[in-house]
């Protein structure tokens, strides 16, 4: 057996930021930590958060964010570029996104088909236009809300826990979907080089026995948004192979980890009646 000694590595500032277009704007700032370590992830509850648009104005500045989350009530609007400034005791990390127009979706059908009793599913048909000449990139995904879990407490009763839950989608637009870019279902990823200034026919499936209510969400996506899926997908496929070469997931943070990015969200809302 040969052993290695790993170097020491430096703690820097771990930055998740993601712009929602009409949603306040924010970021949960952590400390990174070393690949041999087995520390729980630590936020960082002192810094101090600063958003500028493209102007160069000052929209946001948050210090000293509770369980690392710095949230301000002014909010992301759409077609804007944003650049952030994370400042710590671990240094200053940047980074900058900008948010896309709300993509152009027209449903075609939806509903709920029913082969069995336990083979409940909601579909949706859409048109998904592109209308910008620059590529564009999509998120598709849906969450519903049912049962989480049921459990036995002390006294013998079943107790059962209802919330939101990720729901797995999927589909038949296979020349869209079927790429490099969609390892799971846990949602899809769309890039519209295939059908640049025309409209895409897509259609969707998700399982919703036990499902109250569906929120099914369309997303446009900016380029930073769209590699971090894509190489975080990539990376948790390949690790149900040892031998496989671990995908890097993609960081735009400098000085630091983590993802900025924008979206722009069409929702569509199910209730199963």
């Amino acid at each position: 057996m040969v052993e290695f000694e790993l170097p020491a590595a430096p703690r820097l500032n771990a930055v998740n930021m993601y712009l929602i277009a009409d949603s306040a704007i924010g970021a949960i700032a952590f400390e990174t930590l070393s690949p041999t370590s087995s520390d729980s992830i630590k936020p960082i509850e002192t810094g101090s958060l600063k958003v500028y648009d493209r102007d160069d104005n000052l929209v946001v500045y948050q210090i000293n964010g509770n369980g690392g989350k710095y949230f301000s009530s002014n909010r992301v609007k759409a077609n804007e570029c944003y650049r952030m400034e994370f400042n710590s005791a671990l240094g200053i990390s940047t980074a900058q996104a900008c948010i896309p127009s709300q993509p152009h979706v027209t449903v075609i059908d939806s509903g709920r088909k029913v082969g069995s009793l336990n083979d409940s599913v909601f579909f949706l048909n859409i048109s998904l236009k592109d209308s910008l000449p620059q590529t564009n990139y999509y998120k598709i995904s849906c969450i519903g809300y049912g049962i989480q879990s049921i459990r036995t407490n002390s006294l013998g009763k079943q107790d059962t826990s209802y919330g939101w839950i990720d729901l797995e989608v999927n589909t038949n637009s296979l020349s869209y979907f079927v790429n490099e870019n969609n390892y799971d279902n846990a949602h899809l990823l769309l890039k519209d080089d295939i059908f640049n200034q025309t409209s895409a026919n897509l259609n969707f499936e998700v399982g919703v026995t036990g499902i109250q209510k569906v929120r099914f969400f369309i997303d446009a996506i900016d380029e930073n948004l769209f590699e971090y899926h894509r190489t975080e997908a990539a990376q948790n496929f390949v690790q149900t192979d040892p031998n496989a070469h671990y995908i890097t997931v993609y960081n735009n943070i400098t000085n630091g980890f983590g993802i900025m990015g924008g979206l722009n969200r069409v929702q569509i809302i199910w209730l199963n009646h």
